[in-house]
């Protein structure tokens, strides 16, 4: 069933993003799941093969799928903020108000 609404659930989003970043995003973390599933359909598990060394410590294996996800995932969620943050400066701009304190209104 999850094979079946998630795609279907991310094709909608795709299809009705109101922005290029956030259509970017959803289809790269529907990219990524389905590259995942048919590594398990296929192969009955998911391959990590990507494994990188930084100053004597070892970060976790993953795979260009599992990158996929995160990088779509980042995309939605940076975006989101970065809305939500002029939302809030243009909220602010309206009513008047500069660094959290009213503007003076008498002659």
């Amino acid at each position: 069933m999850a094979l079946i609404a998630g795609p279907t659930r991310l094709t909608w989003l795709i299809a009705r993003a109101r922005r290029p970043i956030d259509a970017l995003g959803y289809s790269l973390i529907m990219g990524g799941a389905l590259g995942n599933a048919f590594d398990r359909a296929m192969r009955g598990q998911v391959i990590d093969y990507l494994d990188f060394f930084a100053a004597g410590r070892r970060w976790p294996v993953f795979n260009l799928a599992d990158a996929a996800t995160i990088a779509g995932a980042a995309a939605v969620i940076g975006a989101s903020l970065g809305e939500a943050r002029g939302d809030r400066k243009a909220e602010v701009s309206h009513h008047g108000m500069t660094n959290g304190s009213r503007r003076d209104k008498s002659p």
